[in-house]
């Protein structure tokens, strides 16, 4: 439990205390602090419930999710959407065969990572172009490593294949957590 949540957990149970105080002030002594005890006790365990509550409403709020698609424009290239709720920021991307998992092409790594604002619909994205080796893999897997606001570390695992020489077909498998550095390239990124 953070020191903020700990305060204002005292706090609550402070006022209910006081506020029960008031109302049972003309009750036998006794009666009075047990009835004091017991909703000291059943503030606490509200606060407490209420807490955990809040973190999990900022939780659904504060969300992070990269999505690709076949850039209808240009061939053997795809667009990453932010489709979360928080400005990503992209610090490498690389692209391995789904089954030999071998390394296509090189990894990028940014120096300065790739912003993709969230909120913005289909008016923001990255577009990020297939190596031209891609066309030898039947299918692939991307990866993508990027950063939010809140400086956590986000990793993205996406798929595809090769329906022809210039058509392409992708797909999201899911965003989330993961505690990455940046690797050496073709040094392999963990899923």
């Amino acid at each position: 439990m953070k020191r903020t949540d700990l305060t204002l957990l005292i706090i609550v149970t402070g006022l209910g205390v006081y506020g029960i105080y008031l109302l049972t002030k003309n009750i036998d002594t006794t009666l009075a602090i047990g009835v004091d005890m017991f909703v000291a006790l059943g503030v606490l365990v509200f606060a407490y419930v209420q807490i955990g509550v809040n973190r999990k409403l900022i939780d659904l709020q504060d969300y992070v999710a990269i999505s690709i698609v076949p850039d209808p424009n240009t061939p053997l290239s795809v667009r990453l959407y932010n489709t979360g709720k928080l400005n990503i920021y992209i610090h490498r991307i690389e692209i391995r065969d789904f089954e030999t998992d071998i390394l296509i092409g090189s990894t990028d790594v940014f120096k300065e990572p790739r912003l993709v604002p969230a909120g913005t619909l289909e008016q923001s994205y990255y577009w990020y172009p297939l190596p031209k080796e891609i066309s030898e893999h039947k299918k692939f897997r991307l990866v993508v490593l990027a950063g939010d606001d809140f400086n956590r570390k986000w990793l993205a695992s996406h798929g595809g294949e090769i329906l022809d020489k210039q058509e392409l077909r992708v797909w999201s498998h899911k965003t989330h957590r993961k505690n990455w550095k940046i690797y050496k390239d073709g040094e392999k990124v963990p899923k």
